[in-house]
């Protein structure tokens, strides 16, 4: 019984890890909440994921916050041209029937549907690198 109150057992070190994750959660929707910033704290969020709770290196918000500044400027930009593109492609989605008629407009639609989804898929890449 005593080694389970030890801090070193499996049972704290899930604990320890389980609560990690869940401050690092909090720390990315709070430093989200201005939505300019998203992409910066998912660099952030990536970094310290990987850095503190996969290999036992620093703390959770030192390297949280170390990695926000680092990345701010070049993770901004990026997010701010991947919303402009969104905001392209969801405009011509809702002018795509009316320009080209009902057969054709729910063919570009499924063009621009398809190109948000890359658009998509291409930011859960780009931000972590």
């Amino acid at each position: 019984m005593d080694r389970f109150f030890q801090f070193d057992n499996g049972f704290m070190r899930a604990m320890s890890k389980l609560y990690d994750i869940i401050f690092l959660s909090v720390l990315w929707i709070v430093f989200s909440i201005p939505v300019v910033t998203i992409g910066a704290s998912t660099s952030a969020l990536y970094y310290t994921s990987v850095k503190v709770i996969l290999h036992d290196r620093g703390y959770v918000f030192s390297s949280f916050w170390k990695a926000f500044r680092n990345n701010f400027v070049n993770a901004t930009i990026f997010w701010l041209i991947l919303i402009a593109v969104y905001v392209i492609l969801g405009m011509n989605i809702w002018l795509a029937v009316p320009l080209f008629g009902e057969s054709i407009g729910t063919f570009v639609q499924g063009i621009y549907m398809f190109l948000i989804l890359l658009f998509t898929v291409m930011s859960v890449y780009i931000f972590p690198v």
